[in-house]
């Protein structure tokens, strides 16, 4: 078999960052030949079966469910307006919203405190929730409580927005790449203590995280394992 494409990464974010020169005590590859084999062999094969179909839902009950769980919810009178669509239409409604902006909360470029642009980033999230794109603002949260990261600990209200930009522009896609960008994400390798991870004095905090809580959990995965990821984060 041959390696999928270089991923491009998400619009407006850096690639892939290099290792330290000298620093490195394994090659970097975020997911294992093991785990790359199986996640790629579920995923070509995954199917979605198709829900029953009707020509329109059949309450605004069926349109409440619906913008609860892939959204934040909606008004009574948003949520008529959609009993109107088809089920097609709805779900095409909320899976093809585009990301809303801005890119960037000015906030963050304002020369402001540190803490005062973190409550600027809340705010300015909890805007983006109410917008136009309900379920990409929605899996971005999802994936903030699965990679988690806290600012008390990562100090730095850019990182997180690095880190929430990134779930915002991949969180609908694929759980490989998704996996491979958050793991290089500074937020994260700060939060679980990376930077301390050096060659010779390997740390393996985020490399036991990225197994047991990321990827795979408990009992699918080996100490081996966990000892050649710390060795391929060194430097990072």
């Amino acid at each position: 078999s041959t390696e999928p494409p270089a991923d491009p990464g998400p619009p407006g974010l850096s690639p892939l960052p290099t290792v330290a020169p000298g620093r490195s005590g394994g090659d970097l590859d975020p997911i294992s030949k093991r785990s790359r084999n199986i996640s790629t062999r579920s995923m070509n094969e995954a199917r979605v079966e198709p829900y029953g179909r009707r020509a329109v839902p059949s309450s605004i009950t069926d349109v409440a469910h619906l913008v609860r769980r892939a959204g934040f919810g909606a008004s009574v009178a948003e949520m008529r307006q959609l009993t109107a669509l088809s089920r097609e239409q709805l779900v095409d409604k909320y899976l093809n919203a585009p990301v809303s902006g801005p890119n960037r909360p000015s906030i963050l470029d304002s020369g402001a405190e540190d803490w005062e642009m973190f409550v600027g980033l809340q705010q300015w999230w909890v805007e983006r929730m109410a917008s136009t794109s309900p379920l990409a603002e929605k899996m971005a949260l999802f994936w903030h409580g699965h990679f988690c990261s806290a600012y008390e600990k990562v100090a730095s209200a850019p990182l997180m927005w690095q880190q929430i930009a990134l779930f915002r522009s991949m969180g609908l896609g694929n759980f490989r790449s998704l996996t491979k960008y958050a793991s290089v994400t500074a937020a994260m390798l700060r939060y679980l203590d990376n930077e301390t991870n050096v060659a010779g004095a390997p740390q393996e905090n985020f490399a036991r995280e990225l197994w047991e809580l990321f990827m795979l959990g408990v009992g699918n995965y080996t100490q081996d394992e966990v000892v050649d990821s710390a060795r391929a984060w060194t430097g990072h």
